[in-house]
């Protein structure tokens, strides 16, 4: 089936095996007889643009030509055009912050000069920057800043574009109707930028496909591989074919999914675009899992190395805030000085003497402005130190509050565990008082058999109640244990004992708050984590800690099931599973619910501080980012996989220690 799947592919995209971009061709054919260094700077942007789809480091080449030979020549259109394209190809070779900074300084030049023009592309391209960063607000009013400049001086061709991008924004902020209607409107203008073809047929495919319409997804898929053979648009190639990829898995069609995924790999691999390869790596990391888990691994590793290069280094967006702020550093530094160069015209037509005053009075001015400046910098220092020592006060107060809300989730249940055992103590208590009494009576009797029979059975009364006695000072203690204060210090522990402990406490709370809860719970422990005497079995953690991160996750399971069982879905019958498992060197707690799912867009950020889809009042949000912080500190990881209205699986992995 693999091999059919191949030579499909292989007769479909002759083109693109053994053809080359028609664009640069000719480009480069004109190159000869171009005769002014300004029609060079053109040529050389256009070899930037156009070279993206081939090879990233060949347009980065030109488009540092082009923007060399503009400066030589101080041509500042030219400046500003070719800044445009290299910032462009930088941001498809993964380096966002270098593209923003490119972009920012075109702009600085396409404000000083009206290029509408170049200003128009420069908005649109600092609003795909933004788009990388899913920030769709501001790629999107970026964009209606570049579609404005586009209507001023009516280049049909840019705002082609410009639409194509808008579809794609709010694809991505899911209003597929606006979707619809942008790319619409990018189709209209189709005859004046038909190498836009490839990117509009790869946005119809995903359009199609969420909406569930595979058949028009793959019609489009056809169109976009025609017009991608077509200008040897690899860039493309490699978006259509895992987008035809991601739709196969969709379809359980495997082998299919398999194939088209490695020749988008291929093809990313071509023009070394990290931001694609980032996407393939992670499906193909995906895919593997469960299938072939030392592919899905490699794969992973891949995928976070290339995640590594594209956002490593410290946060991307604050790399982009300082960027932004150094220009705008740069435009009042250029501000003033063009200021003080026009005073200095205006003046220097007055005798020296006043000139000497009038230079003598800013140099004073200036200083007077600089000590009331550090003055007001010295302040600002004091108050953001003290200003940080509260919020790292507050950050100790928030983190044991969502400590104590958690041992708030435990009470009701303690409680009712607390209440079982000391229900026998008191009722073999009070038989025990009878049986005395009863022994009494045959003691005056003389009846000594009959006295020897009421004691065994009062011995046995009392070691049943010295064991529920002692139970209920097991839970007593595990209160305490999670109540404290961490020691940090890890010891030897059941996995599954503390897994089973919570699970129960935690639904005995939910039931005692609600008793109109119902669920089905259900366990999986793999027996091989259960300590035998000898104390085979057990795992280095900080029980308390780890209890706190399992409570956390069940507490949040029975939460979602809760709130999908009042929907009144027929059939709906909640259910929470635990399940433990020994994998090679690691321990594993899956916790699964049957809820609602999480949205796709809140995946990424559940486990942010303080971000919570509860209702005001019922969740601090950090209970995630601490379990997050617990299970990361013991060298594990958290992950979580969900599908919308399915459910949600949480999965702790821990490190077994030698």
């Amino acid at each position: 089936m693999q091999f059919v799947l191949k030579m499909v592919i292989i007769i479909f995209c002759p083109i693109i095996l053994f053809g080359q971009n028609r664009f640069i061709d000719s480009i480069q054919k004109k190159m000869n007889v171009i005769k002014t260094d300004t029609g060079r700077v053109g040529a050389f942007s256009d070899l930037c643009f156009y070279y993206r789809y081939v090879n990233i480091d060949s347009a980065i080449y030109f488009g540092n030509k082009a923007y060399e030979l503009s400066l030589k020549i101080r041509f500042l259109q030219g400046q500003a055009h070719s800044l445009n394209d290299l910032g462009l190809a930088y941001r498809e070779y993964g380096d966002l912050s270098k593209a923003l900074g490119l972009h920012l300084k075109s702009l600085i030049i396409c404000n000083e000069n009206q290029f509408f023009d170049e200003r128009g592309i420069c908005y649109r391209r600092i609003g795909l920057v933004y788009l990388d960063l899913n920030d769709f607000d501001l790629a999107r009013d970026n964009h209606l800043k570049a579609i404005q400049d586009h209507l001023t001086v009516n280049n049909k061709r840019q705002l082609g574009f410009d639409y194509q991008n808008l579809g794609r924004i709010y694809l991505g902020k899911n209003n597929t109707d606006s979707s619809r209607f942008y790319i619409s409107k990018a189709f209209e203008l189709q005859s004046y930028a038909i190498d836009l073809n490839p990117d509009l047929y790869a946005i119809v495919i995903k359009l199609e496909h969420s909406l569930g319409n595979d058949k028009k997804a793959f019609l489009a898929f056809k169109e976009g591989i025609k017009w991608a053979n077509e200008f040897s648009d690899y860039r493309n190639l490699c978006n259509l074919y895992l987008d035809a990829a991601k739709i196969y898995l969709d379809q359980k069609k495997y082998d299919s999914a398999e194939i088209y995924a490695k020749t988008s790999q291929e093809f990313g691999q071509i023009i070394n675009n990290k931001f694609l390869l980032y996407r393939v790596y992670n499906f193909l990391s995906a895919y593997y899992d469960g299938r072939n888990a030392q592919k899905a691994l490699s794969y992973l590793k891949l995928a976070n190395t290339t995640k590594d290069s594209l956002f490593g280094a410290g946060n991307i967006q604050l790399v982009q805030k300082l960027v932004a702020r150094e220009n705008q550093r740069q435009i009042e530094i250029l501000n003033e000085k063009k200021a003080f160069q026009t005073s200095v015209k205006i003046y220097s037509l007055i005798a020296g003497l006043i000139i000497l005053i009038i230079v003598l009075f800013y140099f004073f001015r200036n200083s007077v402005r600089l000590k009331k400046l550090n003055k007001i910098l010295n302040n600002q220092k004091i108050e953001i130190e003290e200003t940080l020592h509260k919020l790292k006060e507050t950050q100790s107060q928030l983190v044991q509050s969502e400590k104590m809300a958690s041992l708030g989730e435990l009470t009701a249940g303690i409680a009712h565990e607390i209440q079982n055992p000391l229900n026998f103590v008191n009722n073999f208590s009070e038989v025990s008082t009878e049986l005395v009494d009863e022994m009494k009576s045959e003691i005056k009797k003389g009846n000594y058999d009959e006295v020897n029979v009421i004691a065994d059975d009062v011995k046995q009364n009392l070691e049943k109640i010295n064991h529920h006695g002692q139970r209920a000072a097991d839970i007593v203690k595990g209160m305490l244990q999670h109540s404290r204060n961490s020691t940090g210090v890890k010891e030897p522990t059941d996995i599954n004992a503390l897994a089973d402990e919570y699970f129960r406490l935690a639904y005995h709370g939910l039931r005692a708050k609600d008793k109109t809860f119902n669920a089905t719970l259900k366990t999986d422990f793999d027996a091989s984590l259960s300590a035998d005497e000898a104390g085979i079995g057990k795992i280095n953690v900080i029980p308390q800690e780890i209890g706190r991160v399992i409570l956390n996750l069940i507490t949040n399971a029975f939460y979602v099931v809760n709130e999908k069982s009042k929907q009144g879905i027929a059939d709906y019958e909640p259910t929470v599973c635990l399940i433990t498992k020994r994998v090679n060197n690691q321990v594993e707690i899956r916790v699964t619910d049957n809820g609602n799912g999480i949205p796709p867009n809140n995946v990424e950020k559940i486990f942010q501080p303080f971000f919570t889809t509860k209702p005001t009042g019922q969740g601090t949000g950090l209970g995630l980012s601490l379990s997050y912080d617990i299970v990361k500190a013991h060298g594990g990881e958290l992950k979580v996989k969900s599908i919308q209205n399915q459910g949600t699986v949480f999965t702790i992995l821990l490190p077994v220690e030698p």
